[in-house]
């Protein structure tokens, strides 16, 4: 993404399969990416070339992408879900194996080569879902779940540069816990999950406070079933995006949760698919504080069995104002014609208009005084945002349209 478009260059991975590879189990998986402040980056993948499953990688020097590097090679034994988190001049690595006969979380770094595998849960109990946040001091934090009284539980393992931790509980509940999330800004660092506690998927949040795991905070309202979250943190408060099925495919959520208010500051729809479901949303924030989301629509009505699922995105603008919120220098009203934006002053605006899968619709510079968007401007019902742009001011309204 180069600020303004999406930029498709080709295939960093497009090997030939062998005859004697089942298609299937030729396919490469769980991709997983961390970025240099330079543009560099390190991906991760898994794939069953070898009969088993097993991780590869490569690396972006910022202009090629190097020959695959093989970061397993156990050909024995399960490697899974690997997870991927740049800090202090090394891409931190975790990721599950069942090597031991039980599926255990390893970890590694990578700075111009992979380092030594670590087994830092040696058990034998099944360790699964791990998740991983490195420190600017180095110390390095894993959350995974373990079965604790025929539930999955909740876990964490750290290291300051001494050792790996023993085991520190951050929830056990009469449920299982799914989707764990590990969300930090370096001061402050919380676990956001689901658990089907009340009979349905629910969305948890838990805060590191030092030595161990404060008691958990519900996020989400037991109305309907909670998939897929993750989030990240701006300015001490936590952005979190989800899917809820509370339609047929599903809603992307997005929540602003304050952690010390401890309430839910915003909650909006980012987006709905009338004819696919809404998967594995990812979300990542930039130096300037505008969040961007990913996610995958599993489209149901396909015409051919060759058809993809589409990558959609939406972007979030990081919208500081030094005005107030009740002192915009504007005003929006509806009309027979449409929607009629109104400004207090004789500045020049710029104006944009996104749909909720983020693909600008409409734009226009330099308005001065007064601007009639009318159906003309845009073509179908629908939710949308108006992103409004003076100097160093950024406002922004969602509308409802309905012609």
């Amino acid at each position: 993404f180069d600020d303004t478009l999406w930029v498709y260059t080709s295939s960093f991975l497009d090997d030939q399969i062998s005859s004697d590879v089942d298609n299937y189990y030729g396919l490469s998986w769980m991709p997983t990416l961390s970025v240099e402040p330079d543009g560099k980056c390190l991906a991760v993948w898994e794939d069953r070339r070898t009969g088993s499953f097993e991780l590869y990688s490569k690396y972006f020097n910022g202009t090629l992408w190097s020959p695959q590097i093989a970061v397993t090679n156990n050909f024995d034994s399960y490697t899974w879900f690997p997870k991927l988190y740049y800090s202090n001049s090394r891409h931190n690595l975790v990721f599950m194996d069942d090597s031991t006969h039980y599926f255990n979380i390893y970890y590694t770094y990578f700075d111009t080569m992979f380092q030594t595998k670590e087994n830092i849960t040696d058990t034998n109990e099944n360790c699964i879902s791990p998740d991983i946040y490195s420190y600017p001091d180095g110390e390095i934090s894993v959350i995974f779940t373990m079965e604790s009284n025929g539930n999955q539980a909740l876990y964490n393992v750290r290291n300051s540069g001494a050792g790996w931790s023993e085991f520190i509980e951050v929830i056990s509940m009469s449920s299982n816990i799914y989707y764990p999330n590990l969300i930090s800004d370096g001061a402050d660092e919380f676990a956001l999950f689901t658990s089907n506690l009340s009979g349905i998927s629910d969305l948890f949040i838990s805060k590191f406070n030092g030595s161990g795991w404060n008691n958990y905070e519900m996020l989400s309202d037991a109305r309907s079933n909670v998939y897929y979250p993750a989030g990240v943190m701006i300015e001490g408060k936590i952005r979190i995006v989800y899917v809820s099925d509370e339609n047929q495919y599903g809603n992307l959520y997005t929540i602003l949760y304050n952690p010390l208010t401890k309430s839910i500051e915003e909650k909006t729809v980012l987006a709905s698919h009338e004819h696919g479901y809404i998967m594995l949303p990812q979300i990542a924030v930039d130096s300037g504080g505008d969040v961007y989301v990913v996610y995958i629509v599993n489209d149901e009505t396909r015409v051919d069995s060759f058809q993809t699922n589409d990558i959609w995105w939406t972007r979030l603008p990081n919208v500081k104002t030094q005005i107030n919120e009740g002192e915009r220098p504007y005003s929006i009203d509806r009309t027979n014609k449409g929607y009629m934006i109104t400004f207090d002053d004789n500045d020049y605006y710029y104006i944009s208009i996104m749909d909720k899968a983020g693909r600008k619709i409409f734009k226009k510079n330099k308005v001065n005084r007064e601007l009639l968007i009318t159906k003309k401007d845009i073509l179908r019902n629908d939710i949308y945002f108006i992103l409004i742009e003076k100097e160093n001011s950024k406002y922004t309204e969602k509308i409802v349209w309905l012609k």
